[in-house]
């Protein structure tokens, strides 16, 4: 019987709980070599990028990468004749600095080789390009229409080879801009990120994190986070530009949040998962915890995550607009102030650039402070009995 673990929304904040117990459970069936040449081999992907190290007290915003603590333990771990070398791949999106990846913790003393410096180099990081989920745009013209998204062929988008990763950790706080990534997620037709992840995964106890939000996490960010600072701009930003009443809307809206699911429905749909790629693939995917979690967002950090996220989306939106109100209504648009050079670009970096301001004035209330709720999963890959 697969384990399930509740705890309250009062149980500590998810990186002090990561610290304590989620990375015993995942480094838990990890087996390191003493085989030098052996590395562990780590996946680490945040979405929608992962937090920039260029923000200010970056080290101390919520929430913390969840792969350093990964790192911490299974450097805790190592006995002295055994690999003390970690591989981290980070995903990021195909425009991202790697200036920005997350630092990995400083080594352990390389207990292999005593001889050499003490603190050299035993974990190594590199990003590799992932896809966006879905792998179509969500089109501006189906935000404003109510039309239902494209979605092309799903294709298995591998971003190291399958069957060679240890650990994997996939995080998402905020809800996704587009309604196919969470309504893909559970799926084994894809596109999915937990799909591809999952099948890179060693079939020799191979472990995935994963960290998304709930519906009760993806609504008080609504509620709680986003409307305080977005909907009162916005409000601005419509009256100053002389924009449509739905543009306004049409932007501030979160598309994906009437898709996704508590988390008892989540846990059910991750267990299917789990039952159908052990059907199909003859290794053994196994659920071995799950649990809701609650983390506070650092202003900083989830306001640089929403711009990055939705930037694109927006652009869509205001083009839309542009064009259609040009073709369509190039009379009527006179009245609008289509004839004052409003661009969308303009009307795009109004709205980026207020966001940043109004998270730095705008007071936090309790809701804020007390952090979104979020599901926790990890997931095993190993052997089927048939295949030992």
């Amino acid at each position: 019987m697969t384990p399930f673990f509740f705890y309250p929304l009062s149980h500590p904040p998810l990186h002090t709980y990561a610290n304590l117990l989620l990375t015993l459970i995942v480094v838990s069936f990890l087996a390191i070599s003493k085989d030098p040449a052996k590395v562990v081999q780590l996946v680490s992907q945040t979405l929608p990028c992962p937090p920039s190290n260029n923000l200010p007290n970056s080290s101390s915003l919520s929430p913390a990468c969840v792969f350093s603590p990964i790192v911490q333990t299974i450097q805790s771990r190592l006995q002295p004749d055994q690999s003390p070398y970690i591989n981290i791949t980070h995903a990021v999106p195909p425009k991202f600095s790697l200036s920005s990846l997350p630092t990995s913790p400083p080594s352990t003393p390389n207990r292999l080789f005593p001889g050499d410096d003490y603190f050299n180099m035993t974990v190594f990081s590199n990003a590799t390009a992932a896809p966006h989920y879905p792998f179509t745009s969500a089109s501006s013209s189906s935000s404003l229409s109510g039309g239902a998204q494209s979605q092309a062929p799903y294709v298995p988008t591998p971003i190291v080879p399958p069957y060679s990763v240890n650990i994997a950790a996939v995080e998402r706080y905020l809800p996704p801009t587009s309604t196919c990534e969470y309504q893909n997620l559970f799926t084994t037709s894809g596109p999915s990120v937990l799909l591809d992840r999952l099948r890179e995964l060693s079939p020799r106890d191979g472990t995935l994190l994963l960290v998304y939000p709930t519906l009760r996490g993806a609504q008080c960010f609504k509620q709680h986070y986003l409307n305080p600072i977005l909907d009162p701009l916005l409000r601005n930003l419509v009256g100053l530009h002389c924009l449509p009443s739905d543009i306004g809307t049409a932007l501030s809206s979160t598309p994906a949040l009437k898709h996704m699911d508590p988390f008892e429905t989540m846990h059910s749909k991750v267990s299917q998962l789990c039952s159908s790629l052990t059907y199909r693939d003859r290794t053994t995917f196994t659920l071995s915890y799950a649990s809701p979690g609650c983390i506070p967002l650092s202003r900083d950090l989830w306001t640089e995550w929403y711009i990055a996220q939705e930037s694109p989306r927006a652009r869509e939106i205001l083009d839309y607009w542009r064009n259609d109100h040009r073709t369509r209504h190039h009379t009527a648009s006179k009245g609008m102030g289509m004839d004052r050079e409003v661009t969308s670009a303009m009307v795009l970096r109004d709205v980026v650039d207020g966001i940043r301001k109004r998270a730095t004035t705008e007071p936090m209330d309790d809701a804020e402070r007390e952090g979104v709720e979020v599901g926790i999963f990890v997931i095993r890959r190993s052997l089927s009995q048939s295949s030992t």
